[in-house]
């Protein structure tokens, strides 16, 4: 089989997901966002998901975080902040943001997480419950975000 020339050769992301990868062409975006949620009868309706996001242009990464804070705050309905933190995960600084807010007539708690990752975009990680987390639940939330290790090349 021969090979194109290294003219005609285009960059690739390869892409990684639990099951599988795929090539994709240069110019491409990861827009995915991952949902996980918990089956276990002690944590009813807690779901873990992680967003990641462009950071837009000149805009540093924690004018980047103080901007989502204050536009959740003001879009949620009957939003409360519980707490704000400096943490780090993965040797990373990270802001975790304790919340809650209504939704539909009943009330969501959730952990936050907003850091940048390595390829410079921000990444979100949002545990979310209905409900209040005990303090067992937000411990066990925060040991497995605490579990986060990027993958670095």
């Amino acid at each position: 089989i021969a090979s194109q020339p290294p003219d005609i050769v285009e960059a690739v992301l390869m892409y990684l997901m639990n099951e599988c990868s795929i090539e994709l062409p240069e110019g491409w975006n990861d827009q995915s966002i991952n949902v996980v949620s918990s089956n276990s009868a002690m944590a009813p309706g807690l779901t873990l998901t992680v967003t990641r996001d462009n950071l837009p242009f000149g805009m540093s990464f924690q004018e980047y975080l103080d901007e989502q804070v204050e536009q959740v705050s003001k879009s949620m309905v009957d939003f409360t902040m519980m707490g704000r933190q400096n943490v780090r995960l993965d040797g990373t600084p990270v802001a975790e943001i304790e919340c809650s807010w209504l939704a539909k007539d009943v009330r969501m708690h959730q952990l936050i997480y907003m850091l940048p990752s390595p390829d410079g975009r921000a990444m979100v990680i949002t545990a979310s419950m209905p409900g209040q987390m005990t303090p067992g639940q937000l411990a066990e939330v925060r040991r497995i975000v605490q579990t986060l290790k990027f993958r670095r090349t």
